[in-house]
């Protein structure tokens, strides 16, 4: 299994959801002003969360609502980060010799 991670933004005053493939999309995007957070000051607690979390995973502390992912919440937003998980494929493998079809339009 394939895994990706995403961001999750949830506006509180507007009830509105945003989907991210990094911190710095969304940051870029939506300002301190907006999310009432900076990308550094972001950055580190998620750093810092999932340094807690390889911690607790040492010493065998096993939260059951815990699904992996980190939770950043205030007054203004909502972020989550987690993973993506996704079936491996063949896609965009090497077409030359994955792709019968590629290989008798390379002999032409």
């Amino acid at each position: 299994m394939a895994a990706t991670n995403i961001i999750h933004l949830q506006l509180k005053d507007t009830d509105e959801h945003y989907y991210f493939g990094c911190l710095r999309a969304l940051t870029d995007m939506f300002g301190k002003d907006v999310i009432g957070i900076s990308y550094a000051s972001l950055r580190s607690y998620i750093s810092l969360k999932n340094k807690e979390k390889e911690q607790s995973a040492n010493k065998e502390i096993i939260q059951p609502t815990d699904k992996g992912g980190v939770i950043f919440e205030n007054k203004k937003c909502i972020i989550r980060k987690a993973e993506i998980i996704s079936k491996k494929t063949n896609r965009g493998g090497n077409l030359k010799t994955d792709n019968p079809r590629k290989r008798v339009a390379d002999q032409n």
